[in-house]
């Protein structure tokens, strides 16, 4: 049985990470994404009383997740941050050098 390998190709890897943590104190989930080396965004999500009971199970913050992923298209850019609560702030920056873009999702 013979093998063939191919040539390596000359295009950059390609990588994209996304976190959730949940907030307990804002009661939000926050969606810490860094698409690229240069890019940081972090989405702030309230969520419903529902979800909040659901996230307590791995299949309820499984769906939960799944509808935080479906609405980042259409979340809103926060422009100011001192319009977010402290603790959200303090959660999206830790671990990370570079300030994060915000964003908002509501229900």
């Amino acid at each position: 049985m013979r093998t063939t390998l191919r040539a390596p190709t000359h295009e950059p890897a390609e990588t994209d990470s996304i976190t959730f943590q949940f907030q307990p104190l804002t009661f939000h989930l926050l969606v810490k994404t860094h698409p690229d080396k240069m890019t940081y965004n972090c989405y702030i999500a309230a969520l419903s009383d529902s979800e909040h009971a659901q996230i307590h199970t791995d299949a309820g913050m499984r769906a939960v997740e799944l509808r935080i992923l479906a609405a980042l298209g259409s979340a809103t850019a926060v422009t100011d941050v001192s319009t977010l609560d402290k603790h959200d702030v303090t959660t999206c920056t830790a671990h990370f050098s570079m300030q994060p873009h915000y964003f908002t999702i509501t229900v």
